[in-house]
């Protein structure tokens, strides 16, 4: 859409025409109808521009967005609070476009951008949110977690086999999260369920085999001091209301235990 079909647009948008919208600003007759082959000069625009409540950039086909500010919060407003584009996303997503071999132009008319919101977005002079990370990395067919993963900035450890598949790996580490590693035993004809250890542990542990002896003596001696204030702790807890004047049964322990659990208690 060429600077005369978008002003067109806006004047059709308040019912008038563009000789009407040319008396209403002081230009002679016909001077927005030659703007689809020649350029007016600053003042020009910025009168349009001022009487539409509209910002240059859009004026002039360089973004889709009327104002800055829509601009800004499409882009920008964070919607992930995990999300930040400290590592300038899209200039990753901008090599992985050019990897594919295809240009700005076909990219942008797929997400209904301007070419020159793309280029900046790939240049890192505008930052963008998760959302506008997820449509962008789903056009080119990859994920955020991929893209951060082929390029040596994914958090935590991916296995082999899911290099090529980082947001499976994900779904796994999330059902593990949120089950556990359950180990099924039989007591007293009742089958119970323990959980053995879940994702985060697994990930502390992991990451504790690749800090150096200062490092472990650390985690070894704080593990232990808060091991021993919470044993303490329970202890001190059972004995304050631990019955001593009469036989106290396993069933009465857990009648107080019950007790203490009750977040109405």
């Amino acid at each position: 859409m060429n600077l005369r079909d978008r002003v067109r647009e806006l004047a059709n948008l308040e019912g008038m025409s563009l000789p009407t919208l040319e008396a209403k600003l002081g230009f002679g007759n016909s001077t927005i109808v030659k703007w689809d082959k020649s350029t007016p000069n600053v003042d020009k625009l910025s009168r349009v521009a001022n009487y539409f409540g509209v910002s240059l950039d859009y004026l002039t086909g360089k973004t889709n967005f009327k104002k800055g500010i829509e601009r800004y919060s499409s882009f920008c407003h964070v919607n992930d609070p995990y999300f930040e584009d400290v590592f300038d996303f899209g200039a990753l997503l901008g090599e992985e476009r050019k990897a594919q071999g295809i240009t700005i132009k076909e990219m942008s008319i797929a997400l209904d951008l301007t070419e020159t919101d793309l280029e900046e977005i790939e240049k890192g002079l505008l930052p963008i949110n998760e959302e506008w990370a997820k449509k962008m990395a789903s056009y080119l067919g990859t994920t955020i977690s991929q893209v951060l993963f082929n390029h040596d900035l994914y958090e935590g450890d991916v296995p082999e086999a899911y290099h090529d598949n980082v947001d499976e790996w994900e779904k796994i580490q999330k059902r593990i999260d949120e089950e556990g590693q359950k180990e099924t035993y039989e007591k007293d004809g009742q089958l119970y369920h323990q959980i053995i250890v879940t994702y985060e542990e697994h990930s502390h542990i992991s990451k504790y085999r690749t800090i150096d002896t200062k490092g472990k003596h650390t985690v070894n001696t704080v593990l232990e001091m808060e091991y021993n204030r919470c044993r303490q702790d329970s202890s001190i807890l059972n004995a304050a209301h631990e019955r001593t004047d009469i036989e106290v049964t396993d069933e009465m322990r857990k009648h107080d235990d019950d007790i203490m659990d009750d977040e109405n208690f």
